[in-house]
């Protein structure tokens, strides 16, 4: 195992969207455009140069100065209805976030940024929105995507005839290669980017060649080569102060001395790039710096103390969901535990860096990138080609151009006395145009009128099609005749819904399905009414019981019947069975006593969470979908020992992932359950209400992202 790898894939991921993000020249550029907002009277110029200063504050650690300034500047914005300046504000909120290593808000951020630059044709603010998309996409490993955002603006920036590398940089290309392994293509591409960078003098896009370059050294195993290009990096953070570069430098310098097995001076390195990180506050760079720790203390002998930094990768590797580093975080503490002679938990974390590691380095990934460089190469000489072309045209235009003025102007006075024997005819149309105006606009007025009557007929063909789906919900008698206590909170985004929950009573046992279906609005709906149908098939027609072996059924369904083609439409569920008491008619859950009852669930992707005791208890469920997806295991059946008071949540992804709050961020999972947590003891209608109130305060005037649907059940 090459035991410092984790931090060396970290850096490339944070680098590929830096050079847009944040790219920032030395202080007098900041003073510059402080005096712009300070003296000038145009205001979309100050708020294009606010946009600028938001992102040399951030860099320079001064977060709460440069959040203040993007809110004031988004009003203002608004206000003047500045289209252009709102994608610039909305890319530069997405960089923030993208610091935070908050992937899906920043997400969120340059695909608004990217939609308003496209319709208002800011065609190079579209070429940086697709590169941070891109550049996000390849960071938590969908290489794919991120390859068609990426290609997406290599043809768009070779349309516009830009230079090479100029915003759909060349230094992305390398960091592809060295994530795929491909050192020397990366290194060709750096080699590259510094010749460009050079000759435009970008200081912030130079940074991160160099850290690509002594990245691409050190797998070539050129140690001193790559510690002299992670210096030289180093040193240009430091005379623009770049604090995040800087930060990012001194991990990369760390590591090397790792490598080279000199762990005090590694150590020494480390310490300082957290002390950078105390004024960024950046958690993934945290997370790197202490795997790479570890790797020290474990170098230099010292288990006890590695293990603290271990423990604290750990803490912080849940809160991120991103291929790469997960597969580097995995190798790191399987070398650890092996050391610790945990065998256990060796193998467990050697499996995941395994199945990690196969879905990132496949053949498919490879050749999209070779199938990539040949297309951009190929259409490269095209270009060139058709320039060459024009540019000989233009030398016998030029040769032609004093036999050809004469002709323009002989030209040009006969048609001035066409012109003017036209008015003459064409006065005495006018009239006639003019009844001709009137009437086309009586024929807009009547095709308006049919829109607005087709609009409506969808519209109630919509609205019908939600009676269908309500009526197969499960109904409140249903519910009521099997669990005295409860609520049911569901917002669909459009007027039908993904979402959907669905109760049956078969031999003597009580099912509800909580589900989550692909897609939202109509499609979704189908999908949901597909889903309704196979669970009632499974239990009703063929009598199967468990719940496990219920969703198996439906899986096989619904792959057999629309998966055939590689579609991966489906639900993610929670599947509850309630085992009816015998000998008392109607009897509910909440009415036992709570000894000795249990009850059985299957969960696909989405967990049930009890409360008990005033604590959260995150049930088990399975990291699979019903449908095709990675994994094809049975579905696992799940039991809970129910005690009197506990109170079971069921929900989809709605509420967590709504965008809002004074940030524009998620809401998220652990705030989800803590909410839940703080209302548990009320009565349901209470709950129902304050969860309801919450949501509609987060979300504030953004619109609702997905359907949202969550069921409380009081034991």
């Amino acid at each position: 195992m090459k035991k410092s790898r984790i931090s060396n894939l970290l850096i490339p991921a944070f680098i590929i969207i830096q050079s847009i993000c944040f790219s920032q020249d030395a202080d007098p550029l900041v003073d510059s455009l402080e005096r712009v907002v300070t003296t000038s009277n145009d205001n979309k110029a100050i708020i294009t140069a606010k946009a600028e200063l938001i992102r040399s504050y951030y860099n320079a650690g001064d977060k709460d100065k440069s959040l203040q300034l993007y809110h004031k500047t988004l009003t203002e914005a608004r206000q003047l209805n500045y289209q252009e300046g709102i994608g610039a504000l909305y890319n530069t909120y997405g960089c923030v976030f993208y610091a935070n290593s908050e992937y899906d808000s920043a997400l969120y951020y340059f695909e608004k940024s990217l939609a308003i630059r496209e319709n208002v044709k800011d065609n190079i603010g579209v070429l940086k929105a697709l590169n941070n998309i891109g550049s996000i996409d390849y960071a938590r490993g969908d290489y794919k995507k991120g390859l068609e955002f990426l290609e997406k603006g290599l043809k768009k920036e070779a349309e516009l005839g830009i230079k090479e590398g100029t915003y759909i940089g060349i230094n992305n290309i390398g960091f592809i290669y060295t994530g795929l392994k491909l050192y020397r293509k990366s290194f060709y591409y750096f080699k590259k980017a510094e010749k460009v960078n050079k000759e435009c003098n970008d200081v912030q896009s130079l940074i991160y060649t160099y850290d690509g370059m002594a990245t691409a050294y050190q797998y070539l195993k050129i140690p001193d080569s790559a510690l002299i290009f992670s210096t030289k990096s180093l040193q240009l953070a430091e005379s623009i102060n770049d604090i995040y570069s800087m930060a990012y430098s001194l991990n990369s310098i760390g590591i090397l001395y790792n490598e080279k097995k000199q762990y005090t001076k590694a150590i020494e390195y480390f310490d300082k790039a957290l002390l950078a990180n105390k004024k960024i506050n950046d958690q993934r760079l945290e997370l790197s710096v202490y795997g790479n720790m570890a790797v020290a203390m474990m170098g230099s002998n010292k288990p006890d103390e590695a293990f603290k930094y271990v423990e604290k990768v750990i803490e912080l590797e849940k809160k991120f969901n991103i291929k790469m580093d997960k597969m580097e975080i995995s190798e790191l503490l399987s070398a650890f535990f092996y050391k610790k002679k945990d065998y256990e938990n060796a193998y467990l974390y050697l499996k995941d860096y395994n199945q990690f590691k196969d879905s990132l380095y496949n053949t498919d990934i490879t050749n999209q990138i070779s199938e990539l460089q040949t297309k951009y190469d190929t259409e490269k000489k095209e270009k060139d080609n058709e320039l060459l072309q024009l540019d000989n045209e233009l030398k016998n235009k030029e040769i032609d151009k004093h036999k050809t003025t004469r002709n323009y102007l002989v030209g040009i006075i006969a048609l001035f006395v066409i012109i003017i024997i036209g008015a003459f005819f064409a006065y005495r149309k006018i009239k006639a145009f003019s009844m001709l105006l009137a009437l086309q606009k009586n024929s807009i007025e009547f095709k308006n009128h049919m829109l607005e009557e087709q609009k409506k007929e969808i519209t109630d063909s919509i609205n019908y099609a939600k009676r269908i789906q309500y009526a197969l919900l499960a109904h409140d008698d249903l519910l009521r005749n099997n669990i005295s206590e409860y609520f049911v909170l569901f917002k669909p985004k459009d007027i039908v819904s993904g979402d959907f929950y669905w109760a049956t009573e078969h031999n003597n046992r009580f099912y509800l399905a909580v589900c989550d279906s692909t897609g939202h609005g109509v499609p979704g709906a189908f999908m949901s009414l597909l889903n309704i149908g196979f669970l009632s098939e499974a239990i009703k027609e063929n009598n199967i019981t468990e719940p496990n072996n219920i969703l198996n059924y439906v899986r096989k369904r619904l792959i057999d019947s629309i998966g055939n083609e590689g579609q991966k439409d489906g639900m993610d569920a929670i599947l509850l069975c309630i085992e009816k008491l015998p000998l008392i008619e109607n009897a509910s859950l909440s009415n036992a006593e709570g000894i000795g009852m249990q009850c059985t669930y299957a969960a696909a992707n989405n967990e049930p969470i009890l409360i008990r005791g005033n604590k959260i208890i995150e049930l088990p469920k399975d990291k699979m979908p019903v449908g095709k997806g990675e994994k094809t295991e049975s579905f696992t059946l799940q039991t809970i020992d129910i005690q009197k008071n506990d109170v079971l949540y069921l929900y989809t992804d709605g509420y967590a992932d709504q965008f809002g709050g004074p940030k524009g961020k998620k809401f998220k999972y652990k705030a989800l359950n803590e909410l839940l947590l703080s209302v548990s003891n009320d009565k349901m209608n209470e709950q129902q209400k304050k969860l309801e109130t919450n949501f509609t305060d987060w979300k504030g005037n953004l619109e609702q992202v997905d359907d949202m649907l969550i069921i409380g059940i009081k034991m």
